[in-house]
């Protein structure tokens, strides 16, 4: 540990106020950059310390989703649920899949594209991809927009029966003409080992109708094709029922194209195994 010994000094002369502010519990990613000595983060900034995975943390266990959807059963005439697949004992591959039509108001969805207008939209390019359709633009919901989504992200968290510290920042998306996504799986073998775990729910709510393309597409499950409709809400399970470190092979998902003259606007929210906020507080995501 001589290297962390050098490494824990303090890089800025106002880590002591920013300490007697509560700096340390408040900012701790930035605080572990800056003043780990003054908030006494030397041992953190070991990775393997830090980073330390407890296998028992885990809230999912075999079966543990068949339990959830019979409790997402029970919201069925409130919200127009439906179960679009679910696994049998003859085809135990394939998932977990729900849609809720009238998941959101309009008046919802319009006041989440309008937090994503005020993130800011970046350009998202698929990497690798050799055309320029595989494109679209992305904002993150930061902690302070957390808040202004904190009654929705409330309502998924009971439905699902997940707690919020599992969840990822949202993600808005914005499809123009033409643009679209590659394919791709919210699982992430690399998670299997943080201590986060792996992804193992994802929501993807649509939050404008639009008139010609802007579907999304489940290639390996014979290219189910679900349309936009604004409110709706999809929730899929990205591992198998029996194991929540196993990879469900079959939910790579697509944004296909849009066509006409109307934007596509989505968000998304990708739920972890175990509590995902404090290892991306501690740079461990």
């Amino acid at each position: 540990f001589a290297n962390i010994r050098e490494l824990c000094i303090n890089n800025d002369e106002r880590c002591a106020f920013w300490v007697s502010e509560e700096e340390c519990e408040k900012n701790p990613t930035f605080m572990l950059g800056n003043c780990p000595l003054a908030c006494k983060y030397c041992d953190m900034l070991d990775k393997f310390s830090r980073c330390a995975i407890e296998r028992h943390d885990g809230i999912l266990i075999p079966g543990y989703i068949k339990k959830k959807i019979e409790k997402m059963g029970e919201l069925n005439e409130i919200m127009d649920m439906e179960f679009i697949l679910s696994p049998t004992s003859s085809n135990p591959q394939t998932p977990w899949f729900a849609r809720f039509n009238h998941f959101l108001s309009f008046s919802e969805s319009k006041a989440l594209i309008e937090l994503g207008n005020k993130a800011g939209w970046d350009l998202r390019e698929d990497p690798g991809s050799n055309t320029p359709r595989h494109r679209s633009h992305i904002a993150i919901c930061d902690e302070d927009c957390d808040e202004e989504i904190k009654e929705i992200m409330d309502k998924l968290a009971h439905i699902i029966d997940m707690p919020l510290s599992n969840f990822e920042f949202a993600l808005f998306e914005k499809y123009e003409f033409s643009e679209s996504t590659n394919i791709s799986h919210d699982f992430d073998t690399h998670d299997v080992w943080k201590p986060a775990g792996p992804c193992v729910f994802t929501i993807y709510i649509c939050l404008s109708d639009v008139d010609e393309g802007g579907s999304v597409g489940f290639p390996d499950l014979n290219w189910l094709i679900i349309e936009p409709q604004v409110g709706q809400a999809l929730w899929w399970a990205n591992v198998m029922d029996n194991d929540p470190f196993l990879k469900n092979e079959n939910m790579g998902y697509e944004a296909l194209p849009v066509v006409g003259k109307d934007v596509k606007y989505t968000v998304l929210f990708r739920v972890h195994l175990n509590n995902w906020r404090d290892p991306y507080n501690h740079m461990c995501t």
